[in-house]
């Protein structure tokens, strides 16, 4: 069950209660054209409350900022979905305590940047949606701590390059999704330790050269998605194609 947040005009301070268990503190909100917009999300329990929703759905709010620890409390949470608002950065405090999140949907933002180590709370986290941001660059501490994730998506962002051993911590992971990027080149330690992985897109990608043995690591792929690549030069070796087949 989804919770829904109104909008309300005229208050300096907004307290909606959901579930019976959350407060949600927002500042004075802004009004444009009869339209309230929030610009900082501040979540507390109510004292003495300890049992929640497991879903908290705050998509298409309008949030641009979400302070740090202000989920700290809701440990019964598996599902979040902070999709459709204005959000440009993830600091990392902003998830803490949430030890117990399986799903973690952060689709259409506008995210440029996340803090390395800002998912490495979420030890039980096996789905993050970050399709359609403004991501530019993922470092090698973007996604550290994940060792159950199993599906990322990174699909339709602005990133032109991937440290090497970015994806090394999701030893998990099943399914990456590149696609709709401005990736120019694929080096051979984009993809070290994915060794579970079993379905990579790349899908419309602006590539124009891969090292050879780029994907010798991913010993389990069964399905790669590569058209609209704008590829020069390739490099495969005659074994990944092989094993790509």
């Amino acid at each position: 069950m989804e919770q829904f947040i109104g909008k309300i005009l005229d208050l300096d301070t907004a307290v909606v209660q959901m579930e019976g268990a959350i407060k949600a503190n927002y500042s004075k909100p802004t009004k444009t054209n009869n339209t309230t917009l929030w610009t900082t999300l501040d979540f507390r329990l109510r004292e003495g409350e300890s049992k929640i929703s497991e879903l908290l759905s705050l998509w298409n709010s309008q949030i641009k900022s979400i302070e740090d620890d202000s989920f700290s409390h809701l440990v019964a949470l598996t599902e979040l979905n902070l999709g459709y608002n204005q959000i440009t950065s993830i600091s990392k405090e902003l998830l803490s305590g949430l030890r117990n999140l399986t799903s973690l949907k952060l689709l259409d933002n506008k995210i440029k940047s996340i803090e390395d180590d800002s998912f490495s709370h979420l030890v039980a986290l096996t789905e993050l949606i970050l399709g359609s941001n403004q991501l530019t660059f993922v470092s090698k501490g973007m996604f550290s701590g994940l060792r159950n994730l199993t599906l990322l998506s990174l699909w339709n962002n602005k990133i032109k390059s991937i440290e090497d051993d970015s994806f090394s911590h999701l030893i998990a992971l099943t399914i990456l999704n590149l696609g709709y990027n401005q990736l120019n080149f694929i080096s051979k330690g984009m993809f070290s330790g994915l060794r579970n992985l079993t379905l990579l897109t790349l899908w419309n990608s602006q590539i124009k050269s891969i090292e050879d043995d780029s994907f010798s690591h991913l010993v389990a792929l069964t399905d790669l998605y590569v058209c609209y690549f704008y590829l020069k030069c390739c490099g495969l070796s005659h074994d990944e194609l092989s094993s790509m087949s």
